[in-house]
């Protein structure tokens, strides 16, 4: 971590359900030793900059600037299925469900 790191934590969704704690990386000297900071944060938070933050994020990936990942799940049939995936944290990336043509 560099120096004056600032951490972001998001996309915690797979342990909304959680029954215990989850055991992980234990790196609290590390923050100490190179004063970052770690902040929690929600989209909501940055609403008001939705405009400007997907014209600037649209033009990074057209430019091959940054890159992102979807995990595709195909068929309205398997929507509660890609839905509890988010839960159990086995999508990286985007989830989301293909559609075609369905009528109720």
């Amino acid at each position: 971590m560099n120096e004056r790191a600032r951490v972001a934590v998001c996309g915690q969704i797979a342990l909304y359900n959680a029954t215990e704690t989850p055991t992980g990386p234990r790196k609290l000297e590390k923050l100490i030793e190179t004063r970052a900071t770690v902040e929690g944060f929600l989209v909501v938070d940055y609403e008001s900059q939705w405009g400007e933050a997907l014209e600037r994020l649209s033009r990074f990936i057209r430019e091959g600037k940054l890159q992102y990942r979807e995990h595709v799940v195909e068929g309205f049939e398997n929507v509660p299925d890609a839905f509890l995936r988010l839960f159990e944290g086995e999508n990286i990336g985007k989830q989301l469900v293909k559609v075609d043509d369905y009528e109720a």
